[in-house]
């Protein structure tokens, strides 16, 4: 069983610039396929990837938006703020994913928080002191990444509405996957909420604590949470689109 990690440098720092890379690669694969006209049920457009699939229960040929994400990738973010004794998660009203993420991860990450960083002695709404402070914990004790618990259910719900409410995802060395048990009964692909090891399934997502910055210029930063995925845990697909496209 795997425990939360606290660590000093952290090998998620050049996952962002590599996942960069695999999702322009699968995407121009894409397109080549859709522009040279080979046959292939795959197409891509733009910065959003599409797949067709034919329908098990129609026949009919359909288009599935997916997601592309690398080895050591993240996958979508909720901001973290300490007040009144006790650190928590929020979102924006209008922030369909922070609501969602905040409501889960309020009941069940806060201890990890409270353990790690302690209680900052700064004033209330000091934004600024409160970076900071996170810095300072950081720098001293390493960043903080902590398992959370969620359903098989949760997982793919997460992971639907962190990629943009996409049917599928796409992930390096492991293939493709259905984010709904819709889209899974449609298309054959394996619903991601089964695909997850299940003696470490909860550490398949974990979160990142980390002070984000936005425009070093103007000062402008934010104490983000982001979601990591660990492929290791993550049983293979029967079916990989990089393979078409061939892309390793």
């Amino acid at each position: 069983m795997k425990t939360f990690a606290q660590f000093h440098k952290s090998p998620l720092e050049e996952a962002k610039n590599l996942g960069q890379q695999y999702e322009i690669k699968i995407i121009k694969g894409l397109e080549r396929i859709r522009k040279g006209g080979r046959g292939s049920s795959l197409s891509g457009r733009g910065s959003d990837s599409v797949v067709e699939f034919r329908d098990r229960r129609t026949g009919k040929t359909r288009q599935y938006s997916m997601g592309i994400k690398a080895e050591g990738a993240v996958s979508g973010q909720i901001q973290f703020r300490y007040r009144d004794g006790q650190w928590h998660y929020e979102s924006k009203p209008e922030d369909r994913l922070g609501g969602y993420l905040a409501d889960i991860f309020n009941k069940t990450v806060p201890g990890w928080m409270n353990a790690h960083y302690g209680a900052p002695r700064i004033k209330p709404d000091d934004r600024k002191g409160l970076i900071g402070y996170i810095r300072g914990v950081t720098k001293t004790k390493g960043e903080l990444v902590v398992p959370f618990e969620y359903t098989p259910e949760q997982l793919a719900h997460i992971l639907h509405i962190s990629n943009n409410g996409d049917d599928l995802i796409q992930i390096q060395g492991k293939g493709t996957y259905a984010l709904t048990r819709g889209v899974a009964n449609s298309t054959g692909l394996p619903w991601l909420g089964d695909a997850v090891d299940g003696d470490d399934a909860e550490y398949f997502l974990t979160l990142r604590h980390r002070v984000k910055v936005h425009s070093s210029s103007k000062g402008v930063y934010s104490l983000t949470a982001e979601l990591h995925l660990d492929t290791e845990l993550l049983e293979p697909s029967h079916f990989d689109v990089a393979q078409y496209v061939n892309v390793k």
